[in-house]
């Protein structure tokens, strides 16, 4: 058994934040997670909660964190088990996402200041604590447009099965004079060019780590609809 706590005390507003997690109820090695920012380091003390358990959303405004515990499986003489933490912070709510679409996180929690843009834009600033390796999978997706490898699978964008997956056409099938016939028709959704150029930068520093991106204009790929018969 494992655990890892954080207490937020975020700035502007100390003692006064908006907490969230994601992701544990599809991470088999998540036993418990809660707002309790106070809760014991040690593993075997036992599940505490300030209200929430669990996955939840801008719990708060008050004084607490996220605590994790995680159960993996029995280790056999000389064996090990591995799984990465992270650490981080964002000026906003959506550059925290990107960041954790970045490294594949599975289960993530987000501390947010009070202030009026807090909970909903995460401004001034977003404290992040994520988690991959522990039996979940990635808790943003392949974004088929950002070039990055938001899923960790190796592929980019276009490159990556999921985002081929989401660009084939759907076929609706009906019958007509001649007998039965389908006809594809173009997706509801965008797959942009594997090639689209996509400016971006990342920086990295003690506090942690941040990314930031210039999209170039984004080009449509659109499938004309063509008759398929047999």
């Amino acid at each position: 058994r494992y655990r890892r706590v954080m207490d937020w005390d975020v700035e502007p507003t100390p003692f006064s934040e908006f907490s969230t997690i994601q992701g544990t109820a599809g991470a088999s090695a998540v036993s418990f997670s809660s707002n309790d920012g106070f809760a014991s380091a040690k593993p075997l003390s036992g599940p505490s909660d300030r209200g929430f358990t669990g996955d939840f959303v801008d719990a708060g405004p008050r004084d607490h964190g996220a605590p994790f515990d995680f159960d993996f499986a029995s280790l056999a003489p000389g064996a090990s088990q591995s799984f990465t933490s992270f650490y981080g912070a964002a000026a906003t709510e959506t550059a925290a996402i990107n960041a954790l679409a970045a490294v594949g996180a599975e289960v993530y929690a987000y501390g947010q200041p009070s202030t009026q843009d807090g909970p909903t834009l995460g401004a001034p600033n977003t404290f992040l604590f994520a988690f991959d390796g522990i039996g979940g999978a990635p808790v943003f997706p392949e974004i088929c447009d950002n070039g990055l490898d938001d899923d960790r699978d190796g592929f980019i964008d276009g490159a990556d099965s999921d985002c081929v997956r989401a660009a084939m056409p759907t076929v609706t099938t009906y019958a007509g004079p001649a007998g039965v016939r389908s006809t594809p028709t173009a997706p509801p959704c965008r797959a942009p060019s594997p090639t689209a150029p996509v400016a971006w930068r990342t920086r990295r520093s003690d506090s942690g780590w941040a990314r930031s991106r210039r999209p170039q204009a984004p080009r449509t790929q659109r499938v004309p609809p063509r008759p398929v018969w047999w």
